[in-house]
């Protein structure tokens, strides 16, 4: 996560394991899919799975996150989110609960990064939420 507080924009990149994020959308829908193609119905299934797992938190107010699309990189798949006119405020919360409905020992690692500056944390299943404060 990447906050530029001069241009009020958070940019969120997202690091899964392509096999757990098939796997997933795969229970959800009892449908096979193959994400190794974007395309627009892949997007829509793999925003679906992602959009309600990670929310963002700046000062008081939730975060309305974007999701951008994704790429595949070798057996990971990266996810693109942002959003706009953001004001700062110095606490940020990030909660994570992706995939902890099909693998107990989820684990995320996060990095929240403000005007260069990177704090890190690590959430285990059923942890779900990490503050930050610059």
């Amino acid at each position: 996560m990447n906050i530029e507080t001069a241009k009020k924009e958070v940019r969120v990149s997202c690091k899964l394991n392509l096999n757990d994020v098939q796997l997933s959308i795969s229970q959800l829908t009892s449908k096979p899919i193959d994400l190794s193609t974007v395309t627009p119905q892949n997007v829509q299934q793999v925003s679906a799975l992602v959009m309600p797992g990670l929310r963002l938190k700046v000062g008081s107010k939730y975060v309305n996150l974007t999701f951008l699309g994704y790429s595949i990189e070798d057996d990971a798949i990266w996810c693109f989110l942002q959003a706009k006119n953001v004001k700062f405020y110095p606490r940020v919360t990030v909660c994570n609960n992706l995939l902890y409905n099909q693998f107990e020992t989820q684990t995320h690692f996060i990095h929240c990064i403000v005007n260069g500056g990177r704090k890190s944390s690590k959430l285990v299943n059923p942890e779900t939420c990490a503050n930050f404060v610059f």
